[in-house]
């Protein structure tokens, strides 16, 4: 199973990038895909604060074992900064699920 690991924007409209990257989520669980998302910790982060630090360097742990990156479109200074990782480590970064498929299936 290909291991995808979601790149989206959360800050801004919190509420609609976490709904997004969960719409996101199932649409790649349904097509076969192991996801991991990170803007599913928002909920760990409501019943204990954690600096930003610290999930930022939980991502990039669990980025770094997965097969590619999906990046999800709008403006994300995390989200660039986790492209440019996952570039530096080899790990294949696709921008359209459409994109995904063609490679990973």
């Amino acid at each position: 199973m290909v291991k995808v690991f979601l790149s989206c924007p959360y800050t801004g409209d919190e509420d609609y990038n976490l709904m997004r990257s969960i719409d996101y989520t199932n649409k790649l669980i349904a097509l076969g895909f192991a996801v991991f998302n990170p803007l599913l910790y928002h909920y760990c982060d409501e019943k204990v604060r954690q600096p930003y630090e610290t999930w930022a360097h939980i991502d990039i742990e669990f980025m770094l074992v997965c097969d590619c990156v999906l990046r999800i479109s709008g403006i994300s200074k995390g989200a660039d900064k986790e492209v440019r990782i996952a570039e530096m480590n080899g790990i294949p970064v696709y921008y359209s699920i459409t994109d995904l498929l063609q490679e990973c299936s």
